[in-house]
């Protein structure tokens, strides 16, 4: 798809080159990522915001794990921005324009920002785990007479009734 040139701008102190391409879209480039809106109104509200994130004093991006269900996974990106004072828990900014807080503890799965190439990696290894572990546990059903440990007992038992007579 062909970009077009669409005028520099001066936004939140800074310059930004503008791009159209043939869907109609507005892109630009700010402190290393992409931003593409259908409105040329929509990228500056996204400029400013990240230009909001990037003037904080800590700045880390991340991909969280939003959920996991049948083998699909759901991603979600922010930025942290600070710990609350209050509750600790950390500051995030997320892609979507919103803000709120990730709760601290060992419950959320969150790691570095993932590339496209990484995203598109998870989505597949979680796939096959998913459908390896379904595999394995009809595997083991086929296989389970006794209803577990009680099971096995009961037949040892019967087993040795069998004997006494």
């Amino acid at each position: 798809m062909a970009e077009y040139k669409a005028g520099i701008i001066k936004h939140a102190g800074a310059w930004f080159k503008l791009r159209v391409n043939d869907d109609g879209d507005w892109l630009t480039e700010v402190d290393g990522r992409d931003l593409k809106h259908p409105t040329r109104a929509k990228l500056l509200t996204d400029i400013d915001r990240v230009m909001r994130l990037k003037k904080k004093a800590v700045n880390i991006p991340f991909t969280k794990i939003e959920s996991k269900n049948n083998g699909y996974i759901t991603l979600k990106h922010g930025v942290v921005t600070g710990i609350h004072a209050g509750t600790g828990n950390l500051l995030v900014s997320w892609d979507d324009g919103t803000n709120g807080q990730l709760t601290v503890g060992f419950g959320s799965e969150v790691m570095r920002r993932l590339l496209p190439h990484e995203e598109d990696e998870l989505r597949r290894l979680a796939k096959e785990a998913h459908e390896s572990a379904e595999t394995l546990r009809e595997f083991s059903q086929r296989r389970q007479v006794y209803k577990g440990t009680k099971g096995l007992v009961d037949q040892v038992e019967a087993e040795l009734k069998k004997g006494e007579k």
